[in-house]
């Protein structure tokens, strides 16, 4: 069994320490690709938004702490719920782990996966968006995840990654992502990004 690594992660500052240093989560590492994508900042700030609330909904329902009948939220919102809802019946997705905090020690980042669970019996990576189709840093975002979460549990490797897209209309969509080179790309950030932190200060 490997030893345990000396590894936290701070809510308040959202920032992740392994064996006392600070590395960059999955998020960091891909700031200023939206941009190169062309993305709206006032649609990203308004998903964001939307979606602290329904990671949070979602994660109490997997968790068996959410009585939907009961649920208390903007009524625009309750649709994304009930789309993971029938997401989870519809495919019997069971989850394993629920926002899961991962690391690389190899590669010297961090972030905080969804879901990793059984979908149709194989283990995946999923990662919960809503609103608009996935874009590619959706695809480079589970790359990172997977990798780093295989990297822990290497006798328990999570084979798929998907990203299922929660709409307003209680629909939900699954992308399926596996193309090599959504890793490689994100190395690539990763690289960028470590070099431009050497020479800033």
């Amino acid at each position: 069994m490997p030893k345990p690594v000396d590894f936290r992660y701070e809510a308040k500052a959202h920032a992740y320490y392994l064996k006392g240093l600070r590395i960059p989560s999955v998020t960091q590492v891909m700031t200023g690709i939206n941009d190169f994508l062309g993305i709206d900042p006032e649609i990203m700030a308004a998903a964001q938004e939307r979606g602290t609330f329904v990671h949070t909904a979602t994660a109490l329902y997997d968790r068996g702490a959410l009585v939907l009948e009961e649920m208390e939220a903007d009524k625009a919102l309750e649709p994304y719920v009930w789309a993971w809802v029938k997401f989870r019946d519809d495919v019997l997705f069971i989850p394993e782990a629920i926002e899961l905090q991962v690391y690389s020690l190899r590669y010297r980042y961090a972030g905080t996966i969804d879901r990793v669970g059984l979908l149709r019996g194989v283990r995946a990576v999923m990662d919960i968006k809503t609103g608009a189709s996935p874009n590619l840093v959706a695809a480079l975002q589970i790359a990172a995840y997977q990798t780093a979460y295989n990297e822990q549990h290497p006798s328990n490797k999570a084979k798929e990654r998907w990203v299922v897209q929660l709409r307003s209309d209680g629909t939900y969509r699954l992308h399926e992502y596996k193309d090599p080179a959504d890793w490689s790309t994100f190395l690539s950030l990763l690289t960028v990004y470590n070099w431009r932190r050497r020479f800033t200060p």
